[in-house]
Parts: C-alpha cells; structure tokens; sequence
C-alpha cells in the first residue's frame, strides 16, 4: 500500500501554486498536466502521450451524449 503524504501549499494573488519537490520527484508529472474540476475538487493528472487506450476519452464522450443506461 502506498503511503499518503499531505502538505499544505499556499494560492498566490495570481491563482498560482508551487509543487513541493519532493512530490514532483515522486510523481509521473511532466512538463504539461490535465486539471480536472470535479464535485468542487481540483485533479492534477499527467498528459498520457504514447498510449492507445483510449477507454476514458470514449467513456467521456458516449456521457457528455446522456448515456444514463447500465453495461451488461
């Protein structure tokens, strides 16, 4: 099991955050990220580059069509 680090990180008046290092160090961020807004919840994901799953596109696509049926 992984262990949980937090750290509490300040907003600059330019809506500006810094990264500590030593999480940088241990994640899989690049130069670019995704931010993603959910329930009020900020998500910083790295931008896949050589992949062919393309599964959560297509899931995100057929929702944001109202897709609200089960898979079976």
């Amino acid at each position: 099991m992984l262990a949980t680090k937090t750290k509490k990180v300040a907003v600059s008046s330019k809506r500006q955050i810094a990264i500590p290092k030593e999480f940088l160090m241990r994640s899989v961020l690049k130069k670019k990220i995704i931010m993603e807004l959910n329930d009020g919840v900020i998500q910083i994901k790295p931008v896949r580059t050589h992949t062919d799953d393309f599964s959560e596109e297509i899931l995100a696509d057929v929702l944001e069509e109202g897709f609200t049926g089960t898979t079976s």
